[in-house]
């Protein structure tokens, strides 16, 4: 049997899901969802520390980086900043979010 953490909202029993899509966003920028229906998979961490630091941040806000002056030369980069920002999201509450452990356990066919 197989131990793992995930981020629950109690007041619906949703979880944070796992982000999808490549350059899309990260876990900041998605909300509860009811994933008893298969469409979506819950987040799943390793170990508490994990799951712990993803809620710390996703309670803080989306956060968004954004670049300015890129200049790419075929292989990198060049001359881009970076600037990180942090919207608030005022609906999310560290009371009503949990962290749950799930078990994965084997059904015989």
């Amino acid at each position: 049997m197989m131990e793992f953490y995930a981020i629950k909202h109690k007041p619906t029993g949703h979880f944070l899901p796992k982000p999808v899509g490549y350059m899309g966003r990260g876990g900041s920028h998605v909300e509860p969802v009811d994933c008893s229906d298969n469409k979506a998979v819950p987040r799943l961490f390793e170990n508490k520390r994990g799951a712990v630091a993803a809620l710390t941040h996703w309670l803080k806000g989306k956060y968004v980086v954004e670049r300015v002056g890129e200049h790419w030369s075929g292989d990198f980069y060049y001359e881009s900043e970076e600037f990180h920002s942090v919207i608030q999201q005022s609906h999310r509450k560290r009371d009503e979010m949990e962290i749950v452990v799930l078990r994965l356990v084997e059904i015989p066919s």
